[in-house]
């Protein structure tokens, strides 16, 4: 009977140790050691181990923004992080007054975006940048898109330009993003004279 007992210990050790308790993840050039059994995160650097105390990390995360860039142009942006990767889309389109109650909508003062096209080819260094913030307001990273670059035309049944849009996925790093609650914008558009009602 104890060798049987034996034997069958001696099973269960074996088979603990076929499997590797511990992982190994590479995220924005960082390598980390993660103790599957306990979640013990280490970070590997100079070949030492730097233990890190443990967080909720955010795995996946979507966030929004609505405004506009001085009553010109409309912004909507949406960002989703996917572990270690952050994917988002950005539109521009053309900006409509909020209308008072009991008030007809207004129409935009351009339909047609082609205004802004034509003034991007101009203004190569025209760029928004994403910022992502923490709950008491400070920037943990951002991302800055150059607006003349890359963007996809949205068209209307008459052919005319009614959006920009913004693709592309950039690095995350899951620790710093758990901590991201807000994402805002700032921009430098020289474009933005070119709107049609503006004076230079």
């Amino acid at each position: 009977m104890k060798k049987i007992l034996l034997a069958g210990a001696l099973l269960s050790l074996t088979g603990c140790y076929e499997q590797d308790p511990y992982d190994l993840k590479e995220v924005s050039g960082d390598t980390y050691l993660i103790n599957k059994q306990t979640g013990s995160v280490a970070l590997v650097k100079d070949a030492r181990l730097i233990e890190l105390r443990k967080l909720a990390v955010s795995t996946e995360k979507t966030l929004n923004l609505d405004s506009s860039m001085d009553q010109k142009v409309q912004i909507n942006a949406t960002a989703k992080q996917i572990e270690d990767r952050l994917f988002y889309s950005l539109e521009l389109s053309n900006y409509v007054a909020p209308t008072p109650y009991g008030e007809a909508p207004k129409k935009p003062a351009a339909s047609d975006l082609k205004w802004l096209t034509e003034a991007l080819e101009e203004n190569k260094y025209d760029r928004i940048i994403l910022q992502f913030q923490d709950k008491d307001g400070f920037v943990l990273s951002d991302h800055t898109i150059n607006l003349s670059e890359d963007y996809i035309n949205i068209w209307d049944q008459s052919g005319e330009v009614k959006g920009l849009k913004y693709e592309d996925s950039i690095s995350a790093n899951p620790q710093l993003f758990s901590r991201v609650v807000k994402m805002t914008f700032v921009y430098a558009i020289q474009s933005l004279n070119n709107a049609p009602g503006s004076t230079n």
